[in-house]
């Protein structure tokens, strides 16, 4: 079976120190709801909005999960010889208030991490009976990542999806009383290729003001009223 390379893992793990990239002329950065921009590549396909509202239709249909409360912000498909994508990237908000906070987060322990994986597992499992995929259990991994300052939990797994081995990674960034997910693919014969382009890509995603920090605000506010 297909492993996860550990390079593959270094790479999202280094992340958190890649320099943010100014607009360069192979990339269009887009500003998205809720103050997050994105540069994507010029030659991707960027899914329209109606396409977007069905894409979430899909994912309730298939999945049975309330979609009602998640706002697909950007989907980008990249084709090269292949009628499916090669490579893909999507943005979304839950509306969802976080019951772990960055903080907490932070102070995860090596139990929490393998409770966290045990759900991971079985969540894929479920998905791959609904979906007709396969996933290879042995290269899933959990971790977190920084993006832009937030730390993010990250899910990594390589999937068998229309005879064609994937790498998926899996992006939630728990904000005030929303969550932003980050859902990025590439086909595995078609690393060399797009395992840079999706570096570049969640290295660039920028996130504005969250609630936290308007809370913050607001107390130091009222802290000095008094």
């Amino acid at each position: 079976m297909l492993r996860l390379p550990l390079p593959f893992i270094f790479l999202i793990l280094c992340l958190c120190v890649m320099p943010k990239m100014a607009d360069a002329g192979s990339y269009k950065t887009q500003n998205l709801k809720y103050n997050i921009q994105v540069d994507i590549p010029i030659g991707w396909e960027l899914l329209p909005q109606n396409v977007l509202r069905q894409l979430g239709n899909m994912t309730e249909a298939l999945t049975g999960r309330d979609q009602s409360n998640n706002e697909i912000l950007l989907a980008a498909n990249c084709y090269t010889l292949n009628e499916k994508p090669s490579a893909t990237v999507r943005i979304s908000v839950r509306k969802k208030a976080s019951s772990v906070t960055q903080d907490e987060l932070a102070t995860f322990s090596d139990i929490d991490f393998k409770y966290i994986l045990y759900e991971a597992i079985n969540n894929a499992i479920n998905l791959d009976k609904k979906l007709g995929t396969k996933t290879d259990i042995e290269t899933l991994k959990v971790f977190t990542a920084n993006v832009d300052g937030q730390l993010a939990f990250v899910t990594a797994k390589n999937v068998l999806s229309h005879g064609k081995y994937q790498a998926h990674i899996f992006y939630l960034i728990l904000m005030h009383d929303y969550r932003i997910k980050i859902y990025a693919t590439f086909n595995w014969d078609e690393a060399m290729l797009f395992e840079p382009i999706i570096k570049r890509i969640i290295s660039s995603i920028k996130i504005g003001t969250n609630h936290n920090q308007v809370k913050e605000i607001e107390d130091n506010i009222k802290a000095i009223r008094k």
